[in-house]
């Protein structure tokens, strides 16, 4: 770390605080970011579950009607320190839907200070009165201070239904498929777009700071995984979309190291 810092350029102190403000937020962005790439995903494969039931010509739908999720952020009333672990997760079933639910609240009101919000692994929730500042083990949950996070609001779904087609359209089968493939296609359009994003996020984080950067993104996707694998074990139909997030995740690094070798060749011509 001595050897980076030596080679770093003198700045002024004031773009020091500047980048220390903009790596924050950056870092609070990564929660909605990570749930919204999480939801496109699940909106991605309900509509290629609805194409196959119109495929299969199934009793239980209506062929110009998609299934999709909305998404409502609900603010707490309190900042609070939760448990993010397995053992005091549970899957329940909330409208038809499997959702994985915190039952371990281990400091209700909680107002750390300079902690992240929405950022899982933060090191300065080691702070929280909840944990214990010399072993680092929750006192409530007896879980490690990494298995929390410092939130401040709930990310909740909800199923609806998109109608594809109108009184002008024809209702026919072939533009039924060619509307859910239009669908599906802005989805992964709005995906790409997320990815780019984060990446080039990343990429700014790493050229701005002392210390290495934590790929936060990717800590959110894979946290989103082991939701998806506990609705799984408990009966949930869900494999596309762990594919796909995993998916995610590769095609996000893959940029990430395409940035760089860009960055890599114009720096040695």
């Amino acid at each position: 770390m001595l050897t980076r810092i030596v080679k770093c350029d003198l700045h002024a102190v004031r773009d020091m605080q500047s980048l220390n403000e903009t790596h924050q937020l950056i870092r609070k962005l990564t929660r909605p970011i990570g749930e919204i790439a999480a939801l496109l995903q699940e909106n991605i494969h309900l509509a290629e579950q609805h194409k196959n039931k119109v495929l299969t010509k199934a009793n239980d739908i209506t062929p110009n009607r998609i299934p999709q999720k909305v998404a409502e952020v609900v603010l707490l009333e309190y900042p609070r320190t939760i448990c993010t672990s397995k053992k005091f997760s549970k899957v329940v079933k909330v409208n038809d839907e499997m959702k994985v639910d915190y039952i371990v609240q281990c400091h209700r009101h909680c107002y750390l200070q300079g902690v992240e919000q929405e950022v899982i692994n933060n090191p300065i929730l080691k702070h929280c009165r909840a944990i214990d500042k010399i072993t680092g083990i929750c006192k409530r949950c007896q879980c490690e201070w990494n298995n929390h996070i410092h939130v401040t609001y709930e990310f909740k779904k909800h199923l609806t239904y998109r109608e594809i087609t109108n009184e002008r359209s024809s209702n026919s089968s072939q533009n039924i498929f060619s509307r859910i493939d239009r669908r599906i296609a802005q989805l992964k359009q709005e995906q790409e777009i997320i990815r780019h994003i984060c990446a080039k996020l990343t990429l700014f984080l790493r050229a701005n700071s002392i210390n290495p950067t934590n790929e936060d993104i990717i800590e959110y996707i894979n946290h989103f995984i082991r939701e998806e694998k506990e609705k799984q074990n408990a009966g949930d139909n869900n494999e596309q979309i762990i594919i796909g997030l995993q998916n995610l995740i590769k095609e996000y690094q893959d940029e990430i190291n395409l940035f760089k070798s860009n960055v890599d060749n114009q720096a040695n011509t």
